[in-house]
């Protein structure tokens, strides 16, 4: 599947990052449209590149609609100000997202 195909599908809700190959999912806008789309990919940042797990736009879109992702976040990032204000606020009532 080709980027452009990926892209189609993310908008769909027929893709998820997770069955992906590789160049997918170290492609930066791929992953983006993911991490936005609530429904397959709630947990797509799992399934991201490294180095896309450590992108601060990255993760601040995949928390802001599932805080529970911020697992998957570089280490740098679980300790972000911005990233895990925007996890709290996203879901307040939630202990274990730090």
């Amino acid at each position: 599947m080709n980027k452009k195909e990926a892209l189609k599908q993310i908008e769909a809700d027929n893709f998820s990052l997770r069955d992906a190959d590789d160049k997918l999912k170290a492609d930066k806008e791929v992953v983006l449209a993911a991490v936005k789309q609530w429904g397959q990919n709630d947990y797509a940042l799992q399934y991201a590149d490294k180095k896309l797990k450590g992108d601060k736009e990255v993760v601040l879109a995949a928390v802001k609609p599932n805080a529970d992702v911020l697992q998957f976040a570089d280490e740098k990032l679980k300790g972000d100000k911005e990233v895990v204000l925007a996890a709290v606020k996203q879901h307040e009532w939630s202990s274990n997202i730090i």
